[in-house]
């Protein structure tokens, strides 16, 4: 059985409006993708390409700051608790932007 996971994949689990939030498997895929050197941990760029990979967007610098709370890295148990939530935090901004707009 391969490890591989289309990235396609995720976009449609992302968009799927049924799941309040990101499951594990998203959460392992999108760390193993971005921890480039396979340290264990990911580091601020790390985390950005994650961020991309499982949310579809990158993070802004204060927003990458917040997710790395003071860390130079993460590993997978901070990244999956820092991360596993944010789909809903994602879909409130949605909702404001576009009653703000």
């Amino acid at each position: 059985m391969s490890s591989y996971r289309d990235p396609h994949a995720l976009l449609s689990n992302r968009i799927d409006s049924d799941r309040p939030e990101i499951d594990r498997a998203d959460l392992l895929f999108a760390f193993g993708e971005a921890d480039s050197q396979k340290r264990g941990s990911l580091d601020a760029r790390d985390v950005r390409v994650a961020h991309v990979l499982l949310l579809g967007y990158e993070p802004s610098s204060d927003e990458l700051l917040r997710l790395m709370n003071g860390r130079e890295r993460l590993d997978f148990d901070a990244f999956s608790r820092t991360l596993a939530n944010r789909r809903r935090d994602d879909d409130l901004r949605d909702v404001f932007l576009a009653f703000d707009s």
